[in-house]
């Protein structure tokens, strides 16, 4: 069995999520995962974001004989305006635990949890470079915001 991590796969869903959730409950344990689960959703929204726009995925050629020139046409810049839209909203969303922490609170990161699910769900063909920011998103909420003491996390 192969996951196809190029296309929507539920396996790969399956993983993402697996990975959101027990990251979420790793960094309700130790305070240095739970520093990370805080960028971590953000880190993971703007690394395909930054993809999409550098990598091209066609080449334009116009001209012929000495004028003839080709350059490249990146993935982004085949988006429409309802798909900007849509990858803006969800790399806005993954700013939520951050918020959370500024918050003291998980609701932030609940609802953008939830939010990120409706919006990715539906849309998943074109969203799936996105789920696994959506599923830390969903671990930053499992973990809670960062606590204002400078304590160490208990191990036992």
């Amino acid at each position: 069995m192969q996951i196809d991590w190029h296309g929507p796969s539920v396996l790969g869903i399956a993983i993402f999520l697996a990975i959101g959730v027990l990251f979420g409950f790793a960094a309700r344990r130790w305070r240095t995962l739970k520093t990370l689960a805080v960028v971590a959703p953000l880190i993971a929204a703007l690394i395909p974001l930054l993809y999409f726009v550098l990598e091209g995925n066609v080449s334009a050629c116009t001209g012929s004989g000495s004028t003839f020139r080709c350059t490249e046409v990146s993935y982004a810049s085949t988006w429409n305006v309802a798909d900007w839209i849509l990858v803006g909203a969800v790399v806005l969303l993954t700013v939520a635990p951050i918020v959370s922490t500024g918050l003291r609170s998980r609701l932030p990161s609940v609802l953008a949890a939830i939010v990120l699910a409706g919006l990715i769900a539906p849309n998943l063909v074109f969203m799936y470079s996105w789920v696994l920011a959506g599923a830390l998103v969903l671990g930053a909420a499992i973990a809670g915001p960062l606590s204002k003491g400078t304590e160490p996390t208990r191990a036992g």
